[in-house]
């Protein structure tokens, strides 16, 4: 069950009073003005898509990556902006090589909003810009609550904001889901209700700066929390998306010993159905046909059917059960990686990384 409800002015749900207020006093020339880079057009197109930003659950804010590339970036800058003081940070030390799409920081963030954008570049002999991703600002140090949720946003150069969100244990009388959507135009905030099975949402922005928070509910409605804010800025990007294309990205691919790993495949807006397979492979973490002793994953090897849409995204989210053994391992990680496209489907993110956070 869902719908959506428009809150303007005065309301009496007190916990959309957390961030309204503040949220409503920005601008997208605030949050795009704390990005001190210059974001020009690249010099060539680039077939990279996807950039999400997720803040996972925990006693701190870390904060998540996950993306595709095209093929002739060579390497990649990811950027932190503040929008307070104006300073640019690089958020992973140097940069960042093509086959690494995807990093987690937990940098220490006290100012009340950044903006994150990952800068493209070819290589050698002729190193070029090539071009930037999508703005993703949000709010650290704003979750109330102790809830467990990691929460994640992604643009895919266009309007459309795909919302996923997954946590290794679900809070104790959950009963399902506010989705705050604030634009940054000034127009009312949308409250969406959503039921406590739904892990995945889309949210068309018509191209304005827009805030989400989700507030998981308990018995009664009540709120139990709500996550950081999350404020993706359409149209910043200057590489460019096509259609065909499908890729995969975690959402955000960490997990506890003994939950589920979520990873999202994504297929670009077109037509027809598209086709690719989906394939674990081990790294520090071993994957087996079921949990036992040794096993830290159950692998995968499936193909996934993606119904294409000619004007929005389509997710189709691929569950890895991880091993509770109840050693002392720290965390270990693993591969999902996409192959064997159906011929109108191009691989563009033909991997990610999954994590699985020990004891």
């Amino acid at each position: 069950m869902q719908s959506n409800n428009e809150v303007g002015g005065e309301t009496g749900n007190h916990w959309v009073v957390f961030g309204l207020a503040f949220l409503s006093t920005l601008s997208y020339s605030a949050l795009a003005g704390g990005l001190i880079v210059s974001l020009a057009q690249g010099t060539e197109p680039v077939a990279g898509t996807g950039f999400e930003l997720a803040v996972v659950g925990g006693a701190q804010t870390t904060v998540a990556h996950q993306w595709t590339r095209g093929t002739t970036q060579a390497y990649s800058l990811l950027l932190r902006g503040s929008v307070t003081t104006g300073q640019t940070t690089l958020t992973h030390p140097g940069t960042i090589p093509p086959d690494l799409t995807a990093v987690a920081d937990n940098m220490p963030m006290p100012d009340p909003i950044y903006c994150d954008v990952l800068v493209s570049f070819s290589g050698d002999p002729s190193p070029a810009f090539l071009g930037n991703s999508d703005v993703m600002c949000f709010l650290p140090n704003t979750r109330t609550g102790s809830i467990p949720y990691t929460f994640g946003v992604r643009l895919n150069q266009g309007n459309v904001a795909s919302l996923t969100w997954s946590a290794a244990t679900q809070p104790a009388g959950l009963s399902g889901f506010t989705l705050v959507a604030v634009p940054l135009s000034g127009s009312p905030a949308q409250l969406i209700s959503l039921g406590p099975t739904v892990a995945s949402y889309n949210v068309d922005t018509r191209g304005v700066a827009t805030c989400f928070v989700l507030v998981p509910l308990g018995s009664g409605g009540a709120a139990l929390g709500n996550t950081e804010a999350i404020c993706p800025i359409p149209g910043a990007a200057t590489v460019s998306a096509h259609g065909g294309i499908v890729s995969i990205t975690g959402a955000p691919g960490f997990c506890s010993e003994g939950a589920a790993c979520l990873f999202n495949v994504y297929a670009e807006p077109g037509t027809g159905v598209a086709s690719v397979n989906v394939t674990t492979v081990a790294g520090t973490a071993t994957g087996g046909s079921a949990c036992s002793s040794g096993v830290d994953y159950v692998s995968v090897d499936r193909g996934v059917v993606l119904e294409r849409d000619p004007t929005h995204v389509v997710i189709q989210t691929v569950l890895v059960t991880s091993c509770a053994d109840g050693m002392t391992e720290g965390s270990e990680n693993f591969q999902v990686r996409l192959s064997l496209p159906s011929s109108n489907a191009t691989i563009a993110g033909p991997s990610t990384i999954g994590v699985i956070t020990g004891p």
